[in-house]
């Protein structure tokens, strides 16, 4: 039987996942700016039986964490300023637990953050652009040229 408080966070996870696709998350304001948050919510249950005990926890998915992001943007004239901030939100990862033990339940580092970008953009002198923006291997990983789309790639490492 399943803990009360890990029973309520499942069932909560389950109802948000069976959800629709909400509309956008955006907020303007009266002088053409806009504030718009973003992300995407990635967790699982994983449970095993050794024989001896049984475990189970929530988890994060290692191949596509959940993460949330922030994009604020403002016009200034004929021009626009834009910060963007994504970051992967620490949740601990299926490939982490085991019984030798588990990680931590959040453990946010700096080095989940995916995104962290000015740019100042401009009519007659482009778009300057300050930051860690998007990589240029975003969105390749495991890529198939013919086409094939794949729900969710699994390595070796990554089952858990």
């Amino acid at each position: 039987m399943l803990p009360r408080h890990l029973l309520s966070s499942i069932t909560a996870l389950l109802a948000l996942s069976a959800m629709p696709a909400l509309a956008e998350l955006k907020y303007s304001n009266d002088t053409g700016g806009s504030v718009k948050l973003y992300g995407q919510l990635s967790p699982a249950y994983l449970s095993f039986d050794d024989g001896v005990a049984s475990y189970g926890d929530l988890v994060d998915n290692e191949v596509s964490n959940t993460r949330a992001g922030l994009t604020v943007t403002q016009d200034y004239g004929s021009s626009v300023l834009q910060f963007d901030f994504l970051t992967a939100l620490g949740f601990g990862q299926s490939s982490n637990y085991g019984q030798a033990g588990d990680p931590k339940f959040l453990d946010w580092r700096r080095t989940f953050v995916r995104k962290l970008e000015v740019s100042w953009k401009t009519e007659s002198a482009g778009t300057f652009t300050f930051g860690q923006g998007s990589m240029a291997t975003d969105g390749v990983a495991q890529s198939d040229l013919s086409g094939t789309k794949m729900a969710m790639y699994n390595g070796l490492d990554t089952v858990a």
